[in-house]
């Protein structure tokens, strides 16, 4: 039978009971099984049966006391007959493997269903997967399917991968894509490390396939579409009647990219097409719908929380995406115009990482900093205007740390441009005579860029004071700025140019059709991305290569 501590390593099937003595949870989490032994001894000894199920956990793993499976089963049993449902799916499991007891699989399957019949999801699953293979029971995959959708339902991620799987084959049932996508869907939202692939596979096969309106109304069926904490993204094929436009983009690498999209002939309807694009996966591209307008976004890391990407509302909502796929929103409080908390000070236009804290800044002077526990504070004395105030509009913001922060933007109209240093106190004019500043890039402490209408391209930094490099042309707006193996790059509507220290040249990506687009600019793994409202394209140093994106027809 094996007796031994390694063998009790392996029964990590067996599930413990919660309503046993309040705190002994922790303390047999924290191993300390002797004082968890002594605990639930006395508890099991005056009838508790969630102790006596506990002590047979305890006996099975060899845990606080000499490895005894018969024992184990002995309390399993005497928890099993006093009604406790993890106690007869543990004795089911004890009996179907033949541990501390001869291995009966009718016998086994018949404390399964107990459990299953008092709601315990798990044993739901394991009797639904019995009735489809006949083991133990009658061969009914009509009755196992139905075991199966009541676990599912209550959130057995192994139960709705199953069911998706079923539904896809034809396992005892008609096959069913619509019903095989639902549950794959399900399954990738409750984090399933096997669902999000078939869930793309399967949409590759027939994009047609939709969630019926039924599934997302009914709450005993399917979840919302979107619940908090998880981000179930569908894949991206082909192109909608309506042609996006990227508003905002993190490149995390030059395999993983996120783009927010508004709809061109619909830029302000209050809504975004989130995509991601994954080189190498199936399909590459794949996507998810908000009910808020992006303005802008960026990529910082706090804490555990590594290379998060930030998605920033014009009405002041953060939307975080996780590497491992986490989805939280904060909230900005007073933001935006249109919320129910908004002080009418304006859109939020801009965000950015700046010495690991992400700071924003918006169309009212509005500029917040967001403190490690995740308050968003006013850092704005001065800048800030009231509701009826039409004065400065911020469009930019970057710093190399957080007592050196830099915002541009308008002041009044956008021939007169504005850019304010904080020191850590106050906000101080570090430049006067200039047009409105749309982009700021820190290329390293000292060396800060500036861009913005009329051919502006500034460069200094708030001690020695910033210059103008360049002669004014009012014909030309750079829209972003960055710097990338030691030349200064500029996007405009019209193309990409590059500054040698002297003057600026017309960037050519051999490219067809020429990029002519681009409005934001990124450096990431080494390479540099210009990303337009329809167009994203890279260079290593030697070669450009564009990015096709199935969401609009390609460029041409």
């Amino acid at each position: 039978m094996g007796n031994s501590a390694e063998d009790g390593a392996k029964m990590a099937w067996l599930l413990i009971a919660k309503g046993a003595a309040p705190g002994t949870g922790d303390l047999y989490e924290k191993g300390r099984y002797d004082q968890t032994l002594a605990i639930w001894r006395a508890e099991a000894e005056q009838g508790d049966s969630s102790a006596q199920n506990n002590m047979g956990v305890l006996h099975a793993r060899g845990q606080g006391v000499e490895r005894d499976t018969v024992a184990a089963v002995a309390w399993f049993r005497r928890a099993a007959d006093l009604g406790s449902a993890i106690a007869q799916l543990n004795l089911g499991l004890m009996i179907a493997h033949g541990e501390g007891v001869a291995r009966d699989k009718k016998a086994a399957a018949g404390w399964v269903r107990k459990a299953a019949e008092q709601g315990l999801p798990r044993a739901q699953r394991l009797i639904g997967m019995l009735h489809l293979t006949g083991d133990g029971v009658p061969e009914n995959p009509a009755e196992g399917i139905e075991w199966l959708i009541k676990a599912a339902n209550q959130e057995d991620v192994t139960a709705q991968f199953t069911l998706g799987m079923i539904y896809e084959v034809g396992n005892g049932c008609d096959i069913s894509l619509t019903d095989a996508f639902k549950w794959y869907r399900r399954a990738t939202i409750s984090g399933h490390p096997g669902a999000e692939e078939k869930l793309m596979a399967l949409y590759a096969r027939d994009p047609t396939l939709e969630i019926r309106v039924s599934d997302l109304l009914d709450g005993q069926n399917s979840p919302p579409p979107l619940p908090a904490g998880s981000m179930a993204m569908r894949p991206l094929l082909k192109s909608d009647a309506d042609r996006l436009q990227f508003e905002a983009a993190v490149v995390r690498t030059a395999g993983n990219i996120f783009v927010s999209c508004s709809n061109r002939e619909e830029r302000f309807d209050g809504s975004a097409r989130l995509c991601r694009y994954r080189q190498g996966h199936s399909p590459a591209w794949t996507y998810l719908d908000l009910t808020t307008m992006i303005t802008d976004a960026a990529l910082f890391s706090s804490g555990t929380d590594i290379d998060t990407s930030a998605f920033l509302s014009k009405e002041g909502d953060v939307i975080y995406l996780s590497v491992d796929g986490r989805m939280t929103t904060e909230r900005i409080v007073g933001s935006g115009l249109w919320s129910d908390d908004s002080k009418g000070w304006g859109y939020m236009i801009a965000i950015a990482s700046i010495d690991g804290r992400l700071h924003a800044c918006g169309s009212g002077g509005q500029v917040y900093r967001r403190s490690d526990s995740g308050h968003w504070q006013h850092i704005d004395a001065g800048l800030l205007q009231g509701k009826d105030e039409k004065g400065i509009s911020l469009e930019a913001i970057a710093g190399p740390y957080d007592h050196e922060v830099y915002v541009g933007g308008w002041h009044k109209n956008v021939n007169d441009g504005v850019l304010f240093c904080w020191d850590g106190h106050r906000w101080a004019s570090v430049v006067s005579d200039i047009a409105s500043i749309s982009s700021i890039h820190v290329e390293y402490p000292g060396s800060v860029w500036a861009c913005g209408r009329h051919g502006t391209l500034l460069h200094g930094n708030h001690i020695d004071g910033f210059t103008n490099v360049l002669t004014p042309d009012r014909a030309r707006a750079y829209v972003a700025v960055t710097v990338y193996e030691g030349r200064v790059f500029l996007a405009t509507e019209k193309g990409l140019y590059a500054y040698d220290g002297g003057s600026v040249e017309r960037i050519r990506t051999g490219l067809v059709p020429e990029h002519n687009d681009g409005h934001i600019l990124r450096v990431a793994d080494g390479l540099l991305w210009s990303i337009g409202y329809d167009d994203i394209v890279c260079f290593d140093g030697t070669n450009w290569k564009r990015i096709p994106f199935p969401g609009n027809s390609p460029v041409r």
